[in-house]
């Protein structure tokens, strides 16, 4: 993982990222976490209490036992320490799909 500085803009760019609903508001502070996709299933697949490797991005939210009310304030904390990010709980709960929360995080994960 790395740190990269980000410009008081990138919020206002965000918000045109994928599906208008999806959008997190970005925080001011100094610099944000950049991490590959990888490490950020591995993050969630901690949150859902699944086992390593499960989770490949395509899964529907629903279909998941740990996905809960919990589990979208874990979530919302994850955003919020690893990047800075506020997302608010109907924009979490308006994601289908692992790969729409993963959209939520925008360039800050690695393709």
């Amino acid at each position: 993982m790395r740190q990269v500085s980000h410009d008081k803009g990138f919020a206002f760019r965000l918000a045109g990222f994928g599906r208008a609903n999806l959008s997190g508001a970005l925080k001011d502070d100094e610099s944000v976490e950049i991490m590959k996709k990888n490490e950020f299933l591995k993050l969630l697949e901690e949150l859902l209490e699944m086992d390593p490797n499960t989770l490949k991005g395509n899964e529907i939210l629903d279909s998941l036992t740990g996905w809960d009310s919990l589990a979208i304030v874990g979530f919302i904390a994850l955003m919020d320490r690893h990047f800075s990010m506020e997302v608010p709980a109907p924009t979490v709960t308006a994601a289908q799909t692992i790969a729409e929360l993963i959209a939520l995080a925008g360039d800050r994960i690695e393709k």
